[in-house]
């Protein structure tokens, strides 16, 4: 097994093996420290490891398995991005952070439990998750970075805890057909106004508010009247979201003049 490892840092493998067993020595696993490594499929990590550098295993295309150190704290960029044949994995207990495209494209993935602890969850970490189909967001989540679920084309369920101050649409990236679920004790008036248009225009399939409130049918008209009285209130996310855009334009909310305004406004 060809393991480069110096000062307790494992900066490179090269080998050829289907089984990685990392040594206890090894405290922090390098930057692409497994980059590409075509033919393995299982890594086993030691909970000495504290430290997992930024695409340490980025498409490693033929990774199945990785036991990930019970010590990781932070799951950093694009450390996984890339596993295209990575079904499930278990995260460890302790950690606090999913950073930018963590998960990335790893199409299999189909079942993952975020631990209870987790307070950020980066900016992509789950796009182009094909065979996600449910995730639960844990209650202990404040903040879920833009395109969080772009192209998780079977998502059917998304749960979101009441520590999430407010929904934003971003996290969704293009148009899905998702069931997004709000725990008990979030309020209606914390649900963006740029949700009510996705949702309306038919991108979102149901937004479930606490108490038996929900966002369904009969959204549509006080979310037009809404946006007809005050259409500026939606103006930053309709410049953020090409789907708010088009529906504010379907909808005869604002010309299509004013949508290049909206994009391009004077002075930038």
């Amino acid at each position: 097994m060809s393991l480069v490892i110096k000062d307790g840092v494992l900066k490179k493998y090269d080998g050829g093996e289907e089984n990685v067993i990392i040594p206890d020595e090894v405290k922090k696993i390098g930057f692409k420290a497994f980059y590409e490594s075509k033919g393995l499929k299982r890594i086993e990590m030691p909970d000495t490891v504290e430290e997992i550098g930024k695409n340490a295993f980025s498409e490693c295309w033929d990774l199945e398995d990785v036991r990930i150190s019970n010590g990781i704290e932070v799951l950093d960029d694009y450390v996984l991005y890339g596993c295209s044949s990575l079904t499930s994995i278990t995260l460890p207990c302790k950690l606090k952070k999913i950073g930018k495209s963590t998960f990335a494209c790893c199409s299999k993935l189909n079942c993952i439990e975020i631990p209870n602890g987790v307070t950020f969850i980066g900016q992509s970490a789950f796009s182009d998750c094909y065979s996600l189909t449910d995730i639960c967001i844990p209650d202990s989540v404040t903040e879920i970075g833009k395109d969080c679920f772009y192209q998780c084309f079977n998502l059917k369920r998304l749960l979101l805890p009441s520590s999430i101050s407010e929904f934003d649409p971003k996290i969704l990236g293009a148009k899905s057909k998702i069931e997004i679920i709000i725990a008990t004790g979030i309020t209606p008036d914390k649900v963006k106004p740029a949700w009510r248009v996705k949702f309306v225009a038919g991108y979102l399939k149901s937004l479930s508010l606490p108490d038996g409130c929900r966002m369904d049918a009969s959204w549509e008209k006080p979310t037009m009247d809404m946006l007809k009285k005050n259409p500026e209130k939606i103006y930053p996310a309709a410049a953020a979201d090409q789907d708010v855009l088009n529906v504010m334009i379907e909808r005869n909310i604002i010309t299509e003049s004013e949508a290049e305004q909206i994009l391009h406004p004077v002075g930038r």
